[in-house]
């Protein structure tokens, strides 16, 4: 199912990362950039054993759950701000 974006109106809002968050997402960038090291030797190794080949879409797999990591963490983020706007919309109209 979709909700209906009739008549709804956006606004871009820039986003200030506490301290925690910029860690957070410091140390998931590092994570990643190790594992991104991990799966190239295996591939690495893969190819250079007997018999054995690294699968053909290896790197793409591992690229697109990176995004979908990343655009996750960055929508987790915006979460404290979100509800803080909506309680001030909400409490002005109060």
């Amino acid at each position: 199912r979709a909700l209906s974006y009739k008549d709804a109106a956006f606004e871009t809002i820039e986003v200030e990362l506490s301290r925690g968050q910029q860690v957070l997402y410091d140390r998931c960038a590092n994570f990643w950039q190790l594992m991104q090291q991990c799966f190239e030797q295996a591939k690495a190794h893969l190819e250079e054993t007997d018999g054995w080949r690294p699968p053909r879409h290896m790197m793409s797999q591992f690229w697109g759950s990176h995004q979908r990591f990343f655009r996750q963490l960055c929508m987790a983020i915006k979460v404290p701000t979100v509800v803080k706007l909506v309680r001030e919309a909400r409490e002005a109209r109060q």
